[in-house]
């Protein structure tokens, strides 16, 4: 996969960067501790900084089993709930030295989500996701490698293969295809997540 080759090439280049070894300046914060929440739930995440533009992240995250919505898929409406469990290692670079506030962000992320869809009948599917790892990529603004509060927003998409759909015992319909053809559960998971910590 090129993204996968690519994200790889990137961190190796950013370890081995000289850029580490750059003076900073006195507010410049070689850590960062913070915590954010996302449609995949919360996360505890710790970042290194190895130069005012370049910074690694790693992140443990999960959302509890929890009602998310109601939906129509194929004229039938199920409700959905879910969880999800992860660990990542992302890679955040402010290419543009005009706007570093802006940041571009690739990783890795490994783990699942899980989730069931009843409908009003009590029939069920589990939909899950549980290939390892997944591509992550997208944009961010803010975390600038400062000391003290620091915070930011990030919003990109999870690349993998799509999910497992699954009827439970006792399923009296036939609606899998239909449930797995829906947008919602397709290879390309969108994210966003909020996020403020603080940097030293």
């Amino acid at each position: 996969m090129r993204i996968f080759a690519l994200a790889t090439a990137l961190l190796a280049f950013t370890v081995a960067s000289p850029a580490q070894a750059d003076d900073h300046d006195s507010d410049f914060a070689e850590n960062t501790f913070n915590i954010g929440l996302s449609p995949f739930g919360g996360s505890l995440n710790f970042g290194h900084n190895f130069s005012e533009r370049t910074s690694l992240q790693v992140g443990l995250g999960g959302l509890p089993e929890t009602a998310l919505l109601t939906t129509e898929i194929d004229g039938v409406e199920y409700d959905i709930t879910g969880r999800s469990s992860w660990a990542g290692v992302f890679l955040n670079h402010r290419a543009l030295e005009s706007a570093d506030w802006l940041r571009f962000n690739i990783g890795f992320a490994s783990g699942g989500i899980w989730n069931t869809l009843e409908d009003a009948d009590g029939n069920t599917y589990r939909v899950e996701y549980r290939e390892n790892p997944v591509v992550y990529t997208g944009l961010g603004v803010g975390f600038r490698p400062k000391k003290g509060l620091v915070y930011g927003f990030d919003i990109g998409a999870l690349f993998g293969a799509g999910a497992d759909v699954y009827a439970d015992a006792g399923n009296t319909t036939d609606a899998a295809e239909a449930v797995a053809d829906s947008s919602l559960f397709g290879p390309v998971l969108p994210n966003f997540q909020f996020g403020i910590g603080w940097g030293f």
